[in-house]
């Protein structure tokens, strides 16, 4: 039987960031003006909004949203819509498609391409 070994492929990527701080309603509130809560949601909050110009940039059809399961976002691929969910890698194909990865399929595939463009 002949083996294929996949070919090498840079791709950009960007991992949808799990909230720093895990917390209920009430935690939220009484914590409003603590400046590292506050500090924590602004980079959790500019890192999701990030991601979201980036989909926007590339031409990716997707939805934001909250459901019974978290946090995610539903990302249109060719293959139908997928869920990205906190923790999850986005990445964009060598076709231009975004499609989202989950973490240990991320670490058993990619390698940071150092210089790469």
């Amino acid at each position: 039987m002949p083996f294929y070994r996949k070919k090498p492929v840079v791709i950009e990527a960007r991992q949808f960031l799990k909230p720093p701080i895990e917390r209920n309603h009430e935690e939220i509130f009484s914590l409003r003006g603590d400046p590292a809560y506050l500090s924590a949601c602004d980079a959790e909050i500019k890192a999701a909004e990030e991601i979201q110009l980036w989909l926007q940039a590339g031409g990716a059809k997707f939805e934001c949203t909250n459901d019974a399961m978290g946090a995610c976002i539903l990302i249109n691929t060719p293959e139908g819509q997928m869920r990205a969910d906190p923790g999850d890698w986005i990445i964009r194909g060598v076709k231009g498609e975004f499609y989202p990865c989950k973490p240990d399929i991320f670490n058993a595939t990619y390698e940071v391409a150092e210089g790469a463009r």
